[in-house]
């Protein structure tokens, strides 16, 4: 399973913020089933998911499903269900060079985030060992 990073640029001199980018994205997917998210990072291989970090301070984390996938001109790439660019929320149909579809895109709590940042040795000691059924990870 491959699983790319990927973290919004909260550029102030960007027409929109990276919370706008994704309420757009989210709302065109409620909508419509399913919804393109393109960028203008080389991603050369196709993801089954990408986490979406916004911004540096204060981030939110989206955890998305990857159904199809281009990495070519302006994603004219045309899969069995329809082209990419039809499932692009319209001030996002740019020129860029990678095309991910999601039909998920799933807000994860920071709280959880930083629980799996700040303890990972203790959630995978509990998975991979004996112990009780049941562990307090945080209060």
């Amino acid at each position: 399973m491959e699983v790319r990073l990927l973290k919004l640029s909260d550029d102030k001199n960007l027409p929109t913020t990276p919370k706008d980018i994704i309420a757009a994205h989210l709302g065109y997917l409620a909508v419509n089933g399913a919804v393109t998210f393109s960028t203008g990072i080389p991603i050369a291989s196709r993801p089954d998911y990408v986490l979406i970090v916004t911004e540096n301070i204060n981030p939110e984390y989206y955890w998305c499903h990857v159904i199809d996938y281009d990495f070519t001109k302006r994603g004219i790439y045309i899969s069995p269900k329809a082209p990419m660019n039809d499932y692009s929320p319209i001030m996002f149909k740019d020129d860029n060079v990678s095309w991910l579809q999601f039909d998920s895109m799933l807000k994860l709590p920071k709280d959880l985030v930083d629980i799996f940042l700040e303890r990972p040795k203790e959630i995978a000691d509990f998975i991979n060992f004996f112990r009780p059924n049941n562990k307090i990870v945080t209060k």
